[in-house]
């Protein structure tokens, strides 16, 4: 299987510094704990490429088969919005090794996402999805949701370590809003 691999880091005075492309800059003491970090980001990375291909299929699936019924759909831009999804995915692969790779693979990633949660949409509002099939509308809403997810997934990366520890689930008023913050429409 494909992996992203990213490399870079830098010394500063005493200390091995990563950045990366969510924002987020890690210290550490020495150059092995630095290596570590590297390796668990770069499994982070490929599992994210990962879940994005899977996503990318899906939405070519759901495009070609609304393309069938519905005779106002616009395949062409839709193909055109998923070789863009692709390029991404292949983008964050090629500049995995790069000088300032640690950033653009997350930016590609992120936009991946950006771009999915755009076309999702666009799949979902054609008028004979939002007429009729009620089944492909619950499928597109549950795509969106995997893609928000993996886009805070990135977002958070190293920052959310912290809250590990907390299981809200015994946090009654945390646990009703998470609840009722479905999108799904009721037909």
């Amino acid at each position: 299987m494909r992996e992203i691999v990213v490399k870079t880091f830098y010394r500063e005075k005493s200390e091995y510094v990563v950045r990366l492309g969510n924002g987020t800059s890690f210290r550490f003491k020495s150059e092995k704990s630095t290596k570590k970090f590297l390796a668990d980001t770069n499994r982070f990375l490929s599992e994210v490429a990962f879940q994005s291909n899977q996503i990318l299929t899906e939405l070519y699936q759901h495009s070609r088969e609304i393309w069938l019924v519905a005779p106002d759909f616009n395949l062409a831009s839709a193909q055109s919005e998923i070789m863009l999804l692709e390029h991404f995915i292949k983008q964050s692969y090629s500049r995995a090794d790069w000088k300032q790779g640690n950033y653009y693979v997350f930016i590609d990633l992120k936009k991946f996402c950006d771009h999915s949660k755009s076309l999702i949409k666009k799949l979902g509002n054609v008028k004979r999805v939002v007429q009729t099939d009620t089944i492909r509308r619950h499928r597109l809403n549950c795509l969106f949701d995997q893609v928000q997810a993996l886009y805070i997934r990135l977002i958070n990366y190293g920052q959310s370590a912290c809250f590990e520890m907390f299981d809200i689930s015994s946090i009654k008023h945390i646990a009703d809003v998470v609840d009722t913050t479905s999108n799904l429409k009721v037909a």
